[in-house]
């Protein structure tokens, strides 16, 4: 027996393989994608999926996205002393993107940036990259909360008030300039520990934020979908907070649950959600599957092999 504290943890304990791990995730992902489309939750995808046309869109504004996260990642990390260019800095974003389709939820490839960054972190300072990495989602995080309650404002009084989701688009509108004036306090603190550069991350965490709204927006034109632009700012952000949650990768299964009830809150039959946010997840796997590339190029010119 091995005593940590108060805890005795047993010496022979079996460790998981992170490689079989991932592979039970995955079949567990398959069996609900079989169960959905018998249940009918899922019967909307059709040949949306294989549309080239939707795929490159799709595939060009997560490149954008991931540029972006990479400038505001590289000006959290010079704010803590830590020296990436650019281009390592969008290198690590992709192979954590590659390394997500093996994690639970969306936020698994937080842990890969973690580990990369700490190879460019000075001796002594190990916490710098876990500080960096919490004032990216924290940012982020803010914004989403943000977006969502701007999204319900912007449809106050376009809801029929026989839909529950009015209710709450009116305690949005009023609640509205209260989450503007605390988003705004946050900022001006921010500014003050980090200079100008608050600002400019808060500027591209809208600008990400903007850009997953408008890639959702149009894969629901696709499937000839009513729900409009201010309805996509309330459902991305709370789709993607709840895709965090580390079960399945990319959020599979909670994902389409969540664009289910909330397409149905907005009067939108709610197949056509979960069908939209299969789509979305197909093509995150087409995308994150490129970030192979860049891993096998950087463990070529450093050596750096960090994740199992």
């Amino acid at each position: 027996m091995i005593s940590k504290g108060i805890l005795a943890i047993p010496s022979s304990l079996p460790k998981l393989n992170p490689k079989w791990v991932g592979l039970a995730k995955w079949t567990v992902a398959i069996i609900f994608f079989v169960y959905a489309f018998r249940s009918g939750l899922i019967s909307m995808v059709g040949s949306t999926v294989f549309d080239l046309r939707l795929l490159s869109i799709g595939i060009s504004l997560q490149f954008m996205i991931v540029f972006v996260q990479a400038l505001r990642w590289k000006s959290l990390n010079d704010s803590q002393g830590i020296v990436l260019s650019l281009k390592d800095t969008f290198s690590i974003g992709m192979i954590s993107h590659f390394f997500a389709l093996f994690a639970g939820g969306t936020m698994g490839s937080d842990v890969v940036r973690g580990l990369y960054l700490s190879h460019h972190t000075p001796t002594g300072r190990k916490l710098r990259p876990v500080v960096s990495i919490l004032l990216d989602r924290g940012i982020g995080l803010t914004l989403m909360v943000v977006g969502a309650v701007f999204g319900l404002a912007m449809k106050h009084g376009v809801f029929s008030s026989e839909l529950p989701i009015g209710k709450a688009a009116s305690l949005a509108a009023q609640w509205l300039p209260v989450f503007l004036f605390l988003f705004f306090l946050g900022l001006a603190s921010a500014t003050y520990f980090f200079g100008r550069r608050a600002p400019w991350v808060a500027l591209l965490s809208l600008i990400t934020m903007t850009t997953s709204v408008l890639w959702a927006h149009e894969i629901g034109r696709s499937l000839q979908s009513t729900v409009g632009i201010f309805d996509f700012f309330f459902i991305s952000q709370i789709v993607t907070v709840v895709s965090a949650i580390p079960f399945l990768p990319l959020g599979i299964g909670v994902g389409q649950i969540a664009y289910y009830h909330l397409f149905e809150l907005v009067g939108a039959p709610g197949s056509q959600g979960a069908s939209l946010c299969t789509i979305l997840q197909a093509q995150m796997v087409a995308f994150n599957l490129l970030g192979a590339l860049f891993y096998v190029s950087k463990k070529k010119k450093t050596g750096i092999n960090t994740p199992p």
